[in-house]
């Protein structure tokens, strides 16, 4: 099988979901699944892991049909590699920064929004995240760097 023919978008996202599906179900796995006699914290990521990975291994192996067939484009792959930068960006420079950041070139670059639209977006999401996390739900966020 030559790579352009499984370099396709559905192929990639069965793709994608597969190696999520088996590190979900793997981490689950070293969750106790049952204790004291109820279920314990692995036992809900293990059951979506098994009920997903039919419809991973689906996207993965079933030929696409000529008409379902369309261009491997860049968008996709750009905000795939912009949110692991965001979730490795968290960790050391806090929630604020890397949100406002990640939001402002969502809102720019993919969605080619203004760039009133998109502070005014950027800026805005992040107090909205803060106000339903930390004030309305009592989830701390780690909002600055230590």
């Amino acid at each position: 099988m030559r790579l352009s023919a499984f370099a396709l978008p559905a192929k990639l996202t069965g793709l994608g979901l597969l190696l999520i599906v088996l590190g979900f179900g793997i981490g689950a796995l070293r969750l106790s699944i049952w204790q004291f006699g109820m279920p314990g914290p692995g036992l809900t990521p293990l059951l979506v892991s098994i009920a997903l990975l039919p419809i991973a291994a689906v996207l993965v192996l079933e030929p696409l049909r000529p008409e379902e067939r369309e261009p491997l484009q860049g968008a996709p792959l750009l905000t795939g590699l912009a949110f692991l930068a965001y979730v490795a960006l968290v960790e050391y420079a806090g929630f604020a920064l890397p949100t406002f950041a990640f939001i402002l070139l969502w809102a720019r670059l993919l969605y080619a929004r203004s760039w009133a639209v998109s502070l005014a977006t950027a800026l805005l999401m992040p107090l909205a995240l803060y106000v339903l996390f930390m004030l309305g739900l009592g989830i701390p966020l780690p909002l600055w760097p230590r």
